[in-house]
């Protein structure tokens, strides 16, 4: 008995493939010497913006540490209370994330109107960045404490083992030190997010 109409199934519910032409849905731009790859959202208004950057964890060990403290960004011209409450207004959000071998930033938001100026603001707020020790130094802190923790969970410690057996020492260990994390400063980190 075949598919088509067997098993009490209508016609219409067994479609062929659809295959994607690459080089027609994703639009492609360059920019001195980056290139640009676009896709239009056909499926709400939102918009959904990612700067792919090519240093990564193991480029930089300090890199993961700009996730932490990325709510924590002002600039003398846009304090911290004004850049959320923008996000706020505007239904958008700024995301960093950083794995081995890239960092990603990310901006999104719910009407694709509201892009230009979330960039806006976001340029503005990177001319002059800058963010406070207090905050680093309570990030730090918890940095820490969750290693202390993690001594005691056992799925950490199958994970620590995991990457030691298909790693070995070398890369298992290749992260900061707890006095490294202390040294870490606001000044550096914002030095970072310019590396970028």
């Amino acid at each position: 008995q075949s598919l088509k109409g067997g098993a009490g199934m209508p016609d219409d519910t067994l479609r062929s493939p659809q295959f994607i032409d690459f080089k027609k849905e994703i639009q492609s731009y360059k920019y001195k010497s980056t290139r640009l790859y676009c896709v239009k959202n056909t499926n709400d208004s939102g918009f959904f913006l990612s700067f792919r950057f090519p240093v990564g964890e193991l480029h930089n060990l300090r890199l993961p540490l700009l996730s932490a403290c990325f709510f924590a960004l002002e600039s003398e011209d846009m304090p911290r209370e004004k850049w959320q409450s923008t996000l706020s207004e505007l239904s958008c959000a700024v995301d960093y994330s950083c794995i081995d071998d890239y960092s990603v930033l990310t901006l999104s938001g719910a009407n694709s109107k509201d892009m230009e100026s979330v960039l806006r603001c976001f340029a503005q707020l990177l001319a002059n960045v800058h963010t406070n020790d207090s905050l680093v130094r309570n990030v730090m802190a918890n940095y820490e404490k969750q290693r202390m923790d993690a001594k005691s969970v056992p799925n950490a410690i199958f994970g620590a083992l995991s990457r030691y057996a298909m790693y070995g020492e070398s890369l298992t260990r290749y992260t900061l030190s707890n006095e490294q994390l202390k040294n870490q400063n606001a000044d550096s980190l914002c030095d970072l997010l310019r590396y970028l």
